[in-house]
């Protein structure tokens, strides 16, 4: 069953460089991550515009090697929803989100 994950306890948002222009956020589960559990998460909060990519990651086993798993996403305004992929539970996820300045025209 999918759940959805709560803002600062079951995921962590890391701001990356810079504070003008683009922007990259580090989202980062708990080990207790499910595929098709979602995040929804505002961009504007955080100084973005417009979404220009997102590459997903998780872990094999708890703590070790880091694969690529790509989510989903559905954006509605300026929040995104972000579908965890894959098909293992119970696993760290991690997310690379590249923000725009400004909305797609």
């Amino acid at each position: 069953m999918a759940t959805a994950r709560v803002l600062d306890t079951d995921f962590f948002i890391n701001r990356a460089l810079p504070t003008g222009g683009m922007k990259t956020l580090v989202i980062s589960t708990l080990t207790s991550a499910d595929s098709s559990d979602t995040i929804d998460l505002d961009i504007a909060k955080y100084g973005g515009g417009s979404v220009v990519g997102i590459i997903g990651f998780t872990h094999t086993t708890a703590n070790s090697i880091a694969i690529q798993e790509q989510p989903t996403t559905t954006m509605s305004g300026s929040t995104i929803q972000i579908t965890i992929g894959g098909a293992s539970n119970d696993q760290a996820r991690h997310f690379l989100l590249f923000l725009g300045p400004t909305k797609n025209a």
